[in-house]
């Protein structure tokens, strides 16, 4: 994953402006929908999301928070030495997206990225580590700043993956 001063211009083009407040708006209510269908045709390569942004989206399977059924999520995120990271951003929208939830809930989940499943345990970070996650996320995807603005009620949540249960 290429840093945002350091990828294409397209791809600093479409992160700027899935950050705008319209877009972010229409996408928290569509790309959840369009991005699986893509995943699949792909076998699991690419999502629309990393098509258009040279992000690298997962495929996150968590269990609901209260039902325990499974639920299945489209996430950016990156990878570091202690896992893969995912931002709880839910787009600027008021409340944590539901699979901030589920995964407080029940930290065991199955994450896929480029074809490849993995088991993985989340962790909430805190402190001078998400501090560091956070910094590392904005350098990748400036929008988030945006959306930690427009959201500042809560503290997004930065989640860490690691391998195994």
């Amino acid at each position: 994953m290429q840093d945002y001063r350091h990828t294409n211009a397209f791809y600093r083009v479409t992160r700027r402006l899935v950050a705008l407040a319209p877009v972010s708006w229409l996408l928290a209510r569509t790309v959840h929908h369009v991005d699986p269908h893509v995943g699949r045709l792909t076998k699991g390569r690419a999502t629309l999301t990393s098509l258009v942004t040279g992000m690298d989206v997962a495929e996150l399977t968590t269990r609901g928070a209260r039902s325990g059924l499974p639920r299945q999520v489209p996430l950016c995120g990156f990878p570091t030495p202690s896992g893969f990271v995912v931002v709880a951003s839910n787009f600027a929208q008021h409340a944590h997206p539901a699979w901030y939830y589920n995964l407080l809930a029940h930290p065991q989940a199955e994450l896929e990225i480029r074809g490849q499943t993995r088991a993985v345990t989340a962790r909430l970070t805190s402190g001078d580590e998400r501090a560091r996650l956070w910094d590392e996320a904005v350098s990748i995807y400036p929008g988030w700043t945006q959306y930690q603005q427009r959201a500042a009620h809560r503290e997004i949540g930065v989640f860490v993956l690691s391998e195994g249960v």
